[in-house]
């Protein structure tokens, strides 16, 4: 019996002096795995590294983007091929937003979790860009049919996009002051329309001087607007085509062709546009353009075949605004 308590006391010392040992050694030992909450050099803390790229193939990174960590409103910019990384981030459910000039802002949600590297890859879409805006009135004066005298609104954009122009999908022309919205057709690399005042709804003069929004629209439902455009003025007045006239033998080939003007107070030029008439179909065969004010006739660039011609003359301003004349018709033989 006194053996074995012998034993006993022997074996719990045994195991003491062990316990101690090794209690010691991982109690005086280094310690440094940052994933060890006992090492100098433990963080509670994850990080991101991420991407900032155009919005289609082949995805080329943009640099000097902004890009903001919510909460907590860090900041950094991508680098030349577009990457940018935070370090030393609690874990946690973030928001990474990225901000450049010409595109669309964006924006993840990520969660970052202890000692781990969060991947996040950001597209960013390219904005429309506005390149001009061309607003013009025509004011037409007719013999038939009525209204003898006709006004509407010929529009013309040029747009461009980062991402190419097949990106666009629309563009168009609003006016608030009279509930319109109207699309703009694509025509030679511009977008245009041409308002008559029934498609208006209202008359053109009573549009001058109210706001006009041009409105581009993208593929990915981004849009630019640039507002506050406007139309400068509607020419009311015509010029009238005096001589050759009437159907009668113009007396020299080519022609002189003589007009008269209304007062007007304000910088403008004259243009002569002369049609053949074959079966009743005009077709232009001459334009003078850029005639002085000061001018009342002007000779034709060229002798004419024989045959019918009509004849105008219009005043146009320096905002490209336009009225013209009545036609006058010649015979040339």
């Amino acid at each position: 019996m006194h053996s074995q308590s012998l034993k006993r006391i022997t074996s719990w010392s045994i195991f003491s002096v062990v316990a101690l040992f090794v209690w010691g050694c991982f109690e005086g030992a280094p310690h440094s795995n940052p994933l060890d909450p006992r090492s100098d050099n433990f963080e509670n803390a994850g990080a991101i590294t991420g991407t900032v790229t155009e919005f289609y193939p082949p995805f080329d990174g943009l640099d000097r983007t902004e890009i903001r960590l919510s909460p907590g409103d860090r900041v950094t910019n991508s680098d030349a091929s577009g990457r940018f990384d935070f370090v030393g981030i609690e874990p946690g459910r973030y928001v990474v937003s990225a901000e450049r000039a010409g595109f669309a802002s964006t924006a993840d949600t990520i969660d970052v979790l202890l000692g781990e590297q969060t991947p996040v890859a950001l597209r960013m879409d390219g904005l429309p860009v506005i390149v001009d805006v061309q607003l013009r009135t025509f004011h037409l004066s007719r013999w038939w049919p009525p209204p003898q005298d006709q006004f509407w609104l010929d529009v013309s954009v040029q747009v461009t996009d980062p991402d190419g122009n097949g990106d666009i999908e629309a563009v168009f022309l609003e006016i608030p002051a009279v509930e319109l919205i109207e699309p703009l057709q694509f025509e030679q690399s511009r977008y245009t329309a041409q308002l008559r005042e029934e498609d208006i709804g209202v008359s053109v003069e009573a549009i001058v001087g109210r706001d006009i929004t041009i409105i581009v629209r993208d593929l990915v439902g981004e849009e630019s607007v640039l507002a506050g455009q406007r139309i400068s003025r509607i020419i009311e007045e015509t010029p009238v085509a005096n001589d050759p006239s009437e159907l009668s033998l113009a007396p020299s080939n080519p022609p002189v062709f003589f007009w008269s003007h209304p007062p007007i107070n304000y910088p403008y030029r004259y243009q002569v546009d002369v049609s053949r008439v074959d079966e009743g179909i005009p077709t232009l065969v001459q334009t003078i353009p850029d005639i002085p004010s000061d001018s009342l006739s002007i000779t034709g660039t060229a002798t004419l075949p024989i045959g019918q011609y009509i004849w105008r003359v219009s005043i146009i301003d320096e905002f490209g605004n336009r009225s013209r004349s009545r036609e006058a018709g010649f015979l040339i033989q």
